[in-house]
């Protein structure tokens, strides 16, 4: 183990466990670092190779991730959110007007500005919790990435910096990096629903994520402590200022 802890994978991660590890490291003690976005796969692969310490993932571990024998330890369910430009109009969708927007059949706002689709890349968490909610949601996303419909943007921070730059822009994200990064971007409310912790456990909000920390066999006793005051009181003012559900 390195000096230092370091922690990497997804970009979803980043925001929030760069506040749990801030409030989780003792005093004097060095605190861990949290690197930009490598994505969830890259995480669980740095992690084998032994390059990093812990890993980051938004999405359950791939068949092939679970044979090494790492153990998934969940700390955050965060809501999976439609971020646009903020100065888009408000708008009365239900859920599946998604499959709608991002199969180009809603080509403008309620005020006629044109809808600016910005995709993500193919095995994005944030598409797979919508498509998981709605399945015709995966049927148009594999299309629009095959055709190549919509521009693509690669990292989380990426996205919410590219929507809140274009007029009419839209994209998925997560509630708890908007939150804890400020990001200046609106999200729109579906069946007249707001997203939150509170409609996460209520089960009114429909896509969401979970947030987990990886450990590899033989993980270090520091690492493990870390681990597991991301799940502990210490969790849960931040945790509440990301309008996260702890898990």
């Amino acid at each position: 183990m390195r000096g230092t802890l370091l922690l990497a994978g997804s970009g979803s991660n980043v925001a929030l466990t760069r506040e749990l590890v801030s409030v989780c490291t003792p005093e004097g003690a060095a605190t861990p670092t949290v690197a930009d976005s490598i994505g969830s796969t890259g995480g669980v692969r740095a992690l084998i190779d032994g390059a990093i310490d812990a890993a980051l993932i938004s999405r359950p571990l791939h068949p092939d991730e679970r044979r090494h024998g790492l153990e998934v330890i969940a700390y955050a369910r965060v809501p999976v959110v439609v971020a646009a430009h903020p100065d888009v109009p408000p708008v009365q969708w239900q859920p599946a007007d998604l499959v709608a927007v991002y199969a180009g059949r809603h080509p403008t706002w309620p005020d006629g500005q044109p809808l600016v689709v910005l995709q993500r890349e193919p095995g994005d968490s944030g598409h797979l919790a919508v498509a998981r909610a709605l399945p015709e949601f995966a049927r148009v996303d594999d299309d629009n990435a095959q055709r190549r419909r919509w521009r693509t943007v690669y990292h989380d921070a990426a996205l919410l910096q590219a929507v809140a730059r274009a007029p009419g822009a839209l994209g998925l994200s997560d509630l708890a990096t908007i939150r804890l990064q400020g990001a200046n971007v609106a999200v729109p409310a579906l069946a007249g629903q707001s997203p939150g912790a509170a409609a996460l456990a209520a089960r009114r909000w429909p896509f969401y994520k979970d947030l987990s920390v990886v450990l590899a066999p033989g993980a270090a006793a520091e690492v493990r402590r870390l681990a597991r005051c991301f799940r502990g009181p210490l969790a849960r003012p931040v945790l509440l200022r990301a309008d996260a559900l702890g898990l």
